[in-house]
């Protein structure tokens, strides 16, 4: 990723003129004027070698997941975002305008760039359980502790049965897997997966199973709007 300052949607760079606002616009025309309880981010794979404009390989070719959920009582939300190289903390807590549209702070619990840079796919839950909520929260702020502390870890790329011996014996996961066991701790997904599309799409089963309607809807990238 080339990281001259100065350049739209560079790191360091210009951001979009209305950061602080686009998301209560898109939240508005998604969600009735509020933020979703719930919103599972998909960021797809980013290649590091093209031919023609077409990928070739990928730095992670699995992609990314995040987890935005609302801070109950209040209508203000956080993005968890649990990573596992260059940032100095494997969970970080970062303001879902940071996320999506910022440009700063990236070597910092954001690497992967905001929708400038990455694809970014959502799961908008509008409405769950407050207590599910809140012990949500409760589950991630434990998990950094535990963390800190040196009770679990991040892995990425093991399968099979070494994944399997690893995880019961250290106490690991990726990304995936440490959104996932928050998920479905609080009873938002049946079970799990290392693979970050694959929890996004049982996700997405789980609650049409359970007669929830979720519309997809086109909104316009930043530049467009």
């Amino acid at each position: 990723m080339d990281k001259a300052a100065g350049e739209w949607g560079r790191y360091n760079g210009e951001e979009v003129a209305n950061k602080g606002t686009v998301l209560g616009e898109l939240d508005r025309l998604l969600n009735k004027g509020e933020p979703p309880d719930l919103e599972l981010i998909f960021i797809l794979p980013f290649p590091n070698r093209t031919l023609f404009g077409k990928p070739l390989a990928y730095t992670n070719p699995f992609g990314h997941v995040a987890l935005r959920y609302r801070l109950a009582p209040s209508q203000e939300t956080v993005v968890v975002n649990v990573i596992g190289f260059e940032s100095p903390q494997m969970v970080n807590f970062v303001k879902p305008e940071d996320f999506f549209f910022g440009t700063h702070g990236w070597h910092v619990g954001n690497e992967q760039g905001g929708i400038y840079n990455r694809n970014f796919v959502s799961l908008r839950i509008e409405r769950v359980s407050a207590w599910q909520l809140q012990e949500l929260h409760t589950f991630f702020l434990d998990l950094h502790m535990r963390w800190k502390e040196g009770q679990v870890h991040y892995v990425f790329g093991l399968d099979g049965k070494l994944r399997n011996i690893m995880s019961q014996q250290f106490k690991c996961g990726n990304c995936s897997d440490w959104i996932g066991y928050g998920l479905q701790k609080v009873g938002l997904v049946d079970d799990i997966s290392m693979l970050p599309k694959i929890l996004w799409i049982k996700m997405y089963k789980y609650f049409l199973q359970a007669e929830v309607k979720i519309p997809f809807r086109y909104v316009p990238s930043p530049s467009a709007m």
